[in-house]
């Protein structure tokens, strides 16, 4: 289907893509295209102007600063599975930007993108919940720093203003220590979509006791439910216990009572999809544990 007519803009900074998207009122940024492309194409929206951020060389790049690390909107999958910072500091997100989609996708869409369109079964949201990172933006009122637990609002709904453009995710920094992390997806053959997927982060200690012990956790699901949720009631069910099999499992019970409305589509009925979040959920803490 061919799409309705709009305008194109291609700015080379944030400051020019901010005054076209505050200018035209039914403006819409363009990252990876992912998303949007197949809803352009589909006439399913219809944008006066599309605005694409490649050219701004401010959302590129992955850099260390005092507080962690700072990856660029229009980072793509493949840069950040690839990057030797990403992989050896936040191996939770290297493992999960591997596995979205095929090999095209990976070279072409990106974090910003990803995280904007808010996919109800995208790998990153969930990711990016577990780490504990914030959403970097720009629009014309000014910058903000949103934290993920307040950015993912509702299905394809984010905190974002209108016009507003994510400028970077920024991943916080937990040197000396080292988190226990895993991701685990069971993906849609066709589109290669989370039916579900599962992020864990965890920080273990021992100085109390003979076995490692949880003292922080955070477990995301997407794909499962409407939108990416922490996994609050298995959280605090394992938080001060020694990480052991049956503490996991007795953990990953809790899934079921948590309240979430497990999603129902073609695809996956919401007991399947809920009967695999207690797997994949069981699956990462063993993983993490090295149980």
């Amino acid at each position: 289907m061919i799409p309705f007519e709009f305008d194109y803009r291609a700015p080379s900074s944030i400051e020019e893509a901010v005054k076209l998207l505050d200018e035209e009122e039914h403006a819409m940024v363009l990252a990876g295209g992912h998303g949007i492309l197949p809803d352009l194409k589909m006439r399913r929206i219809h944008p006066a102007m599309l605005v694409d951020l490649r050219k701004i060389e401010l959302l590129h790049g992955i850099v260390q600063t005092s507080n962690g690390l700072k990856i660029g909107a229009m980072m793509t999958y493949a840069e950040i599975a690839n990057n030797s910072e990403v992989k050896e500091r936040y191996s939770l997100l290297a493992q999960a930007a591997s596995v979205i989609g095929d090999t095209q996708v990976r070279h072409r869409g990106t974090m910003g993108g990803n995280v904007a369109y808010n996919h109800q079964a995208s790998d990153l949201p969930a990711v990016l919940l577990a780490l504990g990172a914030k959403i970097d933006t720009i629009g014309p009122r000014g910058m903000r720093s949103i934290a993920a637990d307040a950015f993912f609002v509702g299905p394809a709904k984010t905190a974002l203003y209108p016009n507003e453009i994510i400028t970077s995710v920024e991943l916080p920094d937990y040197a000396p220590l080292s988190p226990a992390s895993s991701y685990e997806k069971f993906k849609n053959r066709a589109s290669s979509y989370a039916l579900c997927g599962i992020a864990v982060w965890c920080l273990l200690g021992n100085e109390n006791a003979s076995n490692w012990v949880v003292q922080e956790c955070r477990i995301a699901v997407t794909g499962a439910v409407d939108f990416t949720h922490r996994l609050k009631m298995v959280e605090a069910e394992l938080v001060g216990k020694e990480v052991t099999r049956q503490i996991v499992q007795s953990a990953t019970n809790k899934i079921t009572t948590e309240g979430l409305a497990f999603y129902v589509d073609r695809f996956a009925s919401a007991q399947y999809r809920a009967q695999l979040a207690v797997v994949l959920t069981q699956r990462a803490l063993f993983k993490a544990f090295r149980l």
